[in-house]
C-alpha cells in the first residue's frame, strides 16, 4: 500500500501555510504514487494504468487549521484530453444543485441579471442558474469542451476555455459563482485578489464559493477524500481566514450537502484589514484521523481478501474522486474489476492508476456482483433503488 499515516504529526520547516503564512506547520499524512487527475477520461486500460502520478504530503497549519499538500506540483495539472467529473446525472445531486440555485436566486434577487462562474466545467450549474432566473451567464474553465448540440440557453450563456484573470475585468456580474475550484489552485489567494480588483467598484456583487469541508473529513475519517487534484483542504476556520485576509466581507459560511461541503457567500469589503488567525488546531482530531484511517485501510484489505476467497465479484459504485482514491489507496487492480457510474460519458472508460472499467448500472445484470461498495453514503438510497429496479440482490457496503 502506498500510504504512510503518522500517528504523531511531524514538524515541517519546508513550507509556510499558504492561507495565513504561519510557520508552525506539521505533516500528518503521506500517500505516494497517486493519480494526478480523477476526471480525465482514459479510453483504454493500458493508458489508465500509466496515468500520471504524484505524491500527497498533507500538512496542517497550527495557526488557522488549513491543510495543504506540500508535495503538490501545479505543472502536472494538464487538461489536454477530455475531462468530466459531472455529478448532475444523480437525482440526489441534481436536487441539491437545484435547491442551491433557487436559494441564491431568491436570497439575492438574481433574476434577469448577469452571472459569472469560475470553474464552470461543462456548465451544468451555470445553465441551471440561467434557466431558473432567466439570467445571462459567462463560464470560465480550462477543461471546457464545447457540446455537440446547442441548447435553448445557448444565446444566454458563453463559455471561455481558460482561467479567469485580471484581463477579464470588463465582464461584470451581479453574482459570481466559484464551486469546487479553490481547492485545485496552488495559490487560491491570487484568484481572490483578482476578483477583488476586478469588482472593487461593484460593492453589490455577491460572490458564492463552495469547497469540500475538511472538518467533515476529519469527523468521518474520509480517507478517500484525499486526492492529488486537491492541493488544499479547507476547514471553516481556514476558509474564513483566507477570505478576510484577501479583503472580503463574509455574509454566510455554512456546511452544505450533508456536511460534505462548505458554502460561503460574501461581497467585496471596503478595505483589507489585518487579522490574526482563528486559533489553535486540535491535534487530537488529527491524531484520531490518522489512527482511524490506518484501521480503515487494514479493515478493507481483510474484507476484500475474504470475499476473494469466496469467489464473490465485488463492484464499486461512484467513479469520481472517492472512487479513484479508494481503488488506488487499496491498490485494487485485481480484486475489483468494475466500477459503476451514472455519467454516460464515463461508460467504457477506465479508472486512472488501477484500470477498472467504468460501466452503466445495467451492466450489473450480467456481472452479477455479490457486493457493491458505495463510495458516498449520500447516494446509498439512490443506488439501492437502482439495484432494486434492475432486480439485483447483493450486499451493500459503505466505503
Amino acid at each position: 500500500m502506498n500510504i504512510s499515516i503518522d500517528h504523531k504529526p511531524s514538524e515541517s520547516k519546508e513550507a509556510n501555510c499558504p492561507v495565513c503564512q504561519h510557520t508552525n506547520v506539521a505533516t500528518f499524512v503521506q500517500i505516494n504514487d497517486q493519480p494526478v487527475h480523477i476526471g480525465l477520461l482514459w479510453s483504454n486500460r493500458r493508458d489508465a494504468l500509466n496515468a500520471p502520478r504524484g505524491d500527497l504530503n498533507l500538512t496542517i497549519c497550527n495557526g488557522c487549521g488549513h491543510v495543504f499538500n506540500r508535495a503538490f506540483d501545479p505543472k502536472l495539472m494538464e487538461y489536454d484530453q477530455p475531462y468530466d467529473n459531472s455529478l448532475f446525472y444523480s437525482k440526489v445531486f441534481h436536487e441539491y444543485a437545484r435547491h442551491l440555485a433557487h436559494d441564491l436566486i431568491t436570497r439575492y434577487d438574481i433574476n434577469n441579471k448577469n452571472i459569472l462562474e469560475i470553474g464552470s466545467g461543462r456548465g451544468d450549474f451555470l445553465k441551471l442558474m440561467c434557466e431558473l432566473g432567466n439570467n445571462h451567464g459567462t463560464g470560465y474553465d480550462p477543461s471546457y469542451k464545447p457540446e455537440g448540440n446547442g441548447t435553448l440557453l445557448s444565446h444566454k450563456i458563453s463559455f471561455i476555455k481558460g482561467m479567469y484573470t485580471e484581463k477579464d475585468a470588463l465582464i461584470q456580474a451581479d453574482l459570481v459563482c466559484c464551486r469546487h475550484t479553490l481547492e485545485h489552485l496552488a495559490r487560491p489567494d491570487e484568484l481572490l485578489h483578482v476578483l477583488r480588483s476586478n469588482f472593487t467598484h461593484s460593492p453589490n456583487t455577491i460572490l458564492y464559493f463552495e469547497v469540500p469541508n475538511f472538518d467533515y473529513t476529519l469527523r468521518k475519517t474520509l480517507l478517500w477524500d484525499l486526492i492529488y487534484e486537491h492541493c488544499h483542504y479547507f476547514t471553516a476556520g481556514s476558509l474564513r481566514t483566507l477570505f478576510f485576509r484577501c479583503g472580503f466581507e463574509i455574509i454566510r459560511l455554512y456546511e452544505a450537502f450533508g456536511g460534505q461541503y462548505l458554502g460561503l457567500e460574501c461581497r467585496i469589503a471596503p478595505r483589507i484589514l489585518d487579522k490574526e488567525t482563528d486559533g489553535q488546531v486540535d491535534f487530537h482530531k488529527v491524531f484520531e484521523f490518522s489512527q482511524k484511517a490506518n484501521q480503515r485501510v487494514h479493515s478493507w484489505a481483510k474484507i476484500l481478501s475474504k470475499d476473494e476467497r469466496k469467489g464473490i465479484e465485488v463492484v464499486a459504485w461512484g467513479a469520481g474522486a472517492k472512487g479513484v482514491c479508494f481503488l488506488n489507496i487499496l491498490n485494487l487492480q485485481e480484486k475489483i474489476h468494475y466500477i459503476v457510474d451514472l455519467n454516460p460519458r464515463k461508460h467504457g472508460m477506465f479508472i486512472p492508476g488501477t484500470g477498472q472499467k467504468i460501466v452503466a448500472p445495467k451492466a450489473l445484470c450480467s456481472i452479477k456482483p455479490g457486493m457493491v461498495v458505495v463510495m458516498n453514503p449520500l447516494y446509498e438510497n439512490e443506488i439501492v433503488e437502482s439495484l432494486t429496479n434492475l432486480h439485483i440482490k447483493t450486499e451493500i457496503q459503505l466505503a
